[in-house]
């Protein structure tokens, strides 16, 4: 057999190597690594023109309460959500919900600084669940007091309904 067709042999199986590889490694993760790899997240654009990171996943670490959590990460130096207010979540047809502010997750039990452009909100125990054919608006807090608004894309809001289910 030829080195060029040794050589095309062997980099024809590299992405099935590659594939192998990735399964096994998935298949082995810790817990906390498993869940973070189900994050969901979308870069929305405030009301403001401000942009923001909203992130879907289950609390991975045992130190905290068990459940959903939406996370914001500002995408803007100057933003800096409200890291105590809850988070407002309001439907097109006038029905609400507070998300309450679970910031302190964001950061190992007894640390001190939680990161200024990032919020944390439990999504436990919205009643009732929002309709997935809603639109849905967050009124984020904002440690000026005032509250930024963001429209969730409808493959936010349908995420949002399945996770809650």
């Amino acid at each position: 057999m030829s080195k060029s067709t040794q050589s095309f042999r062997r980099r024809r199986s590299l992405p099935g190597v590659l594939a192998v590889w990735l399964l096994l490694v998935l298949l082995v993760l810790p817990g906390p690594l498993q869940a973070a790899v189900g994050i969901q997240r979308w870069s929305l654009t405030d009301e403001l023109g401000d942009r923001w990171q909203i992130s879907l996943f289950e609390q991975p670490d045992p130190d905290f309460q068990a459940g959903w959590r939406l996370r914001l990460n500002a995408l803007g130096a100057a933003q800096h959500p409200d890291q105590q207010r809850p988070l407002l979540l309001q439907e097109a047809m006038g029905g609400q919900w507070q998300l309450a502010n679970r910031s302190e997750e964001l950061v190992p039990s007894g640390s001190v600084e939680i990161p200024l452009g990032s919020a944390q909100f439990e999504l436990t125990g919205l009643t009732p669940i929002p309709s997935a054919e809603i639109p849905l608006r967050l009124a984020v807090p904002m440690a000026t007091g005032a509250d930024h608004g963001v429209m969730l894309t409808p493959e936010l809001v349908a995420a949002l309904h399945s996770v809650l289910q």
